[in-house]
This record gives C-alpha cells, structure tokens and sequence, in this order.
C-alpha cells in the first residue's frame, strides 16, 4: 500500500469547510477529514497583510490519491489560491493502514 498522508487547507467558512469534508469523503479522495477550531491566521495576499479567521482541516489519505486530491482542493475551494501541504506519516498502525486502504477503495 501506498503511505499514508496527511494533508491540511484552511477555510474561512465553517460550512462550506463541512461540505467540502463531505464532497471528500464521497469522492473516495479521503478516508478521514478532521476540521479544527477558528485560527487567526496572518499572511500576505496581494501585497496586503491579511489577518483572518480561518478553520484548519486535516486530510488523511494516502500517496496514491494525493494527485486526485490536490486537483480537486484546486478547483472546488473557494480560495484562489488554496493551502495544499502534505506530510506523509512515516509510521502508523497496521490497523489503520488497513482501514484507510479500505475506505479508499
């Protein structure tokens, strides 16, 4: 099997997070999506410093569908330019390994 990833994106909106989770999930791009509490995030966007509440989201998927995965956050998040960052797990539980596998189909 291919590793396992964790991707995280950010959303402004809480609801429009909780159905893009869900448009994941449906997809078979992801096995797991957590979405945290409001961050304030600060950052540069058209040369302005921005300071934003934003809702961090975790993706778990794997190697094999990072690809898939990332076209898709392109074209159906809100932001133009979204945060796309994945961090392979370079350990974790055969069980798990084993589920995720299976969610992904």
């Amino acid at each position: 099997m291919a590793e396992i990833l964790l991707v995280k994106t950010t959303f402004d909106d809480l609801n429009l997070a909780e159905k893009f989770a869900e448009k994941l999930l449906n997809a078979k791009l992801a096995a797991c999506v957590s979405i945290g509490q409001a961050q304030k995030s600060f950052y540069f966007w058209e040369n302005k410093l921005v300071n934003a509440q934003e809702f961090p989201m975790e993706i778990k998927t794997s190697t094999e569908k990072f690809a898939q995965l990332r076209e898709f956050i392109r074209k159906n998040h809100s932001y133009e330019v979204p945060e796309i960052i994945a961090v392979s797990a370079t350990l974790s539980d055969p069980d798990y390994e084993n589920w995720l596998k299976e969610v992904l189909g």
